[in-house]
């Protein structure tokens, strides 16, 4: 587990930045929510600079927590850094 852990946690937090099912969910609906808002309150920067973070602390939290798996299999495994 602790050999297998960091590459498949890549994988899973590339599958989220790259496979057209969350793009087509997750950044397609968010811009289009966005958009509506646009509409209403012609604040069209600001709006997408916070999707735009949204989507960053997304993927920030799976990485964090890919950092946080491999430190406890480290522990585990008899490792400490």
């Amino acid at each position: 587990m602790r050999t297998a852990f960091p590459p498949l946690s890549n994988s899973l937090i590339g599958l989220v930045k790259d496979t057209s099912l969350a793009a087509n969910i997750t950044v397609v609906e968010m811009f289009m929510a966005t958009q509506r808002i646009v509409a209403r309150t012609f604040e069209s920067l600001a709006l997408y600079i916070e999707v735009g973070i949204i989507y960053l602390l997304f993927c920030t939290v799976l990485t964090k927590l890919q950092r946080i798996g491999e430190k406890k299999l480290d522990f585990y495994g008899g490792k400490r850094r």
